[in-house]
């Protein structure tokens, strides 16, 4: 029988045999990629470290393999343009450079004990002007990671952010144990404003927790260290029972930039020379929320120009759309302004709104807008004012225009309670009282207002008030009005009712004219005060029967114009009492 022989042929030769099979086929051999992202929830997601390690917690392999910055940039620039998830898996990663990409919502995450280390002075990790970055679960040198102004920071560091999260935390010298052991850095309560600015500088994002700073030095949120630059989106957030204790002879806090926010607790003047507050140098689409400003240990200690002072003449930003929310100014009655909307120089240019539901003491005025004819102010500034307690000179508010701008108004929408709430020498002011003050002071004449003093064209408005008899003849009191609209209007009529008889040759003029103490007959003429009937007894000017003289609407001005109506007694006429009601139409 005829055999064969078989040999076997060995492993190198058929994996010979098999690649000259698929040359000739015509098939392509490639090298492997690995995927891009997964989604895990729905959020693309790349896991990244050394599958060897016996500390690797995820049990498949790595997305990425690889522990340096090379791969994991290599990682990050895989994830979409909208973001996503970088799981960093292995217990240490050595990088040669900073790992960042310019796209929004990424988060990189490590596994408990994960650390990253660069040169312990550039950061690991930057999320440069992003939005949406999250750092959270890991460990880095000195050089930590670069925030932008909303970037959240958990657990870097062995460290967690209290009270709001923050890109940066720092604590009181009084703030609890658990508050300190979490916080990124403590405040010593000496000049702690040094720390909280350059943590501001460098984070954007801080966070202050505990109870209480010392500072002798200017906070600046929104400012660069020289003071004359801007530093936009930019936040600083305190405890709202928090205190800063200033003890400096400028300003407690300087803020400015477009998307600043502040949030404060009290802001107290410490020192026998500070001056502001809070000083604003520009901002725009921005918000100042706190809870109390002024000299809340009382004594010598005040601030010396103003609880808020706008510096039109330093301004660093021009941007609108501001809201000022303080629930109270607390000044002392050596305080001079609750609100300062003033300056040596410079044109405000912003819009604001001023929520503050009480103003306390201030000296001169509880708010100031314009005083010196180089001062203008272009745009709209609405008040939200509470009562003004213990005023010396009983102003909520003093507005003045020395420009008469017609683009400036001021107007003041809630009052509350109060004997006398505006000075306002601006024209084109509008002023608007709530239902519990209606007294105006107007150039420093007192006017009783239903409502507000600016009128509008075409609408009718009516002001009321009391007169009273005089020795010797001349105005009666209460009888020279300077007209409280801000602009021209007409008197349709007056109506006078005598309540108490006057002497029985007594008369009385009423007229429009040019000086407060002048008589003027262009309203009535020679109207008797003791008519000899009943009383009470009504006149009006318009009717000839109850000597009127008044045949059309008379204009009343302002300015150096025929600015007063005049009630003039003509004799001796101390027991007279009267009251008047003068309809008047904007033109």
């Amino acid at each position: 029988m005829l055999k064969r022989n078989w040999k076997v042929i060995g492993l190198g030769s058929l994996s010979l045999i098999l690649v000259l099979v698929l040359l000739l086929s015509g098939l392509q051999i490639k090298s492997f990629e690995p995927p891009k992202y997964k989604l895990v929830n729905g959020i693309p997601t790349i896991t990244v470290g050394d599958p060897f390690s016996i500390s690797t917690i995820e049990a498949s392999t790595p997305d990425y393999t690889g522990v340096t910055s090379t791969i994991v940039q290599q990682a990050l620039n895989a994830l979409p343009a909208t973001g996503g998830v970088i799981q960093l898996i292995s217990p240490t990663y050595t990088f040669t450079a900073t790992v960042s990409r310019a796209i929004p919502n990424v988060t990189i995450k490590g596994m408990n004990g994960t650390t990253v280390n660069y040169n312990a002075t550039s950061a690991v990790f930057s999320a440069g002007s992003q939005v949406g970055w999250v750092f959270e679960d890991f460990k880095t040198d000195a050089g930590g990671v670069t925030c932008a102004a909303d970037t959240v920071v958990r657990n870097v560091n062995g460290k967690t952010p209290t009270g709001r999260t923050s890109a940066y935390v720092l604590a009181t010298s009084d703030a609890t144990a658990l508050e300190k052991a979490q916080a990124d850095d403590i405040l010593s309560g000496a000049a702690d404003d040094v720390k909280i600015n350059a943590a501001l500088l460098t984070y954007l994002n801080v966070t202050v927790v505990g109870s209480t700073i010392h500072s002798n030095g200017t906070i600046k949120v929104g400012i660069n260290a020289a003071g004359n630059a801007v530093v936009n989106n930019i936040s600083l957030t305190l405890p709202s029972a928090s205190y800063i204790w200033y003890t400096g002879n400028s300003n407690a806090v300087d803020i400015a930039g477009n998307y600043t926010h502040f949030t404060f607790g009290h802001i107290n003047a410490a020192s026998a020379t500070a001056q502001n507050g809070i000083r604003i140098l520009g901002l725009g689409v921005s918000r100042i929320t706190g809870t109390e400003v002024g000299n809340l240990s009382g004594g010598a200690n005040y601030f010396h120009n103003a609880c808020v002072f706008y510096d039109a003449a330093n301004s660093l930003g021009n941007a609108s759309t501001n809201f000022v929310s303080i629930n109270n100014l607390w000044c002392t009655n050596q305080t001079p302004y609750g609100i300062d909307l003033t300056s040596a120089s410079g044109v405000l240019t912003q819009d604001y709104t001023w929520d503050i539901p009480l103003i306390s003491e201030a000296a001169t005025a509880a708010i100031r807008v314009g005083n010196n004819a180089s001062y203008q102010c272009h745009e709209y500034h609405t008040f939200n004012i509470g009562p003004d307690h213990g005023a010396s000179t009983g102003l909520l508010a003093d507005i003045m225009d020395h420009y008469n701008n017609i683009n400036f108004k001021a107007w003041i929408a809630s009052i509350g309670t109060n004997d006398v709430v505006v000075r306002a020498t601006a024209i084109n002011t509008n002023i608007e009282v709530g239902a519990g003050a209606t007294t105006l002071r107007v150039s420093g004449t007192t006017y009783i207002l239903s409502n507000h003093s600016y009128i509008a064209p075409g609408e009718i408005r009516t002001i009321s008030g009391t007169l009273a008899g005089v020795t010797p003849a001349g105005i009666m009191t209460g009888g020279s009005i300077d007209n409280p609209f801000g602009r021209t209007v007409r008197v349709v009529s007056v109506d006078i009712e005598i309540t108490t008889q006057g002497a029985a040759s007594g008369s009385m003029c009423v007229g429009i004219g040019s000086s407060a103490t002048t008589d003027y007959a262009t309203i009535f003429s020679v109207l008797p005060t003791d008519p000899g009937t009943t009383y009470p007894y009504l006149y009006n000017s318009t009717k000839t029967a109850t000597y009127g003289v008044q045949t059309n609407p008379i204009n009343w001005a302002t300015g150096a114009g025929n600015r007063y109506l005049n009630f003039y007694a003509h004799v001796a006429n101390a027991a007279l009492v009267a009251t008047y009601t003068i309809t008047v139409m904007g033109n």
